[in-house]
């Protein structure tokens, strides 16, 4: 097994995470103890039309972590990628396996 992943000392990358579902809580949980600031957490409701995804909201983040359904992942990459913010995806059941 990989050794867990840590933030570069002194890097203290700022994330942000849409979708709080499983793999969400878990990023929430374990994030700081590996050296990296949740900024911010986007959720159904608070993300709904894509209204979280805003420039004000993803000012001095570093990387947004991309963790909801298919349905709303595409719009949610097209917004945050045009903020000019990099992004991970994550989301999985594309082909409604």
């Amino acid at each position: 097994m990989s050794p867990p992943i840590e933030a570069a000392k002194g890097s203290h990358l700022n994330l942000a995470l849409l979708g709080h579902g499983k793999m969400g809580r878990a990023i929430e949980e374990l994030a700081p103890e590996r050296g990296f600031n949740l900024r911010l957490i986007l959720t159904a409701k608070s993300n709904r039309d894509g209204a979280g995804i805003s420039k004000k909201n993803f000012e001095g983040i570093d990387v947004a972590l991309e963790f909801t359904a298919p349905a709303e992942a595409v719009e949610n990459i097209r917004r945050v990628t045009a903020l000019g913010c990099p992004m991970v995806v994550g989301t999985t059941g594309w082909h409604g396996r």
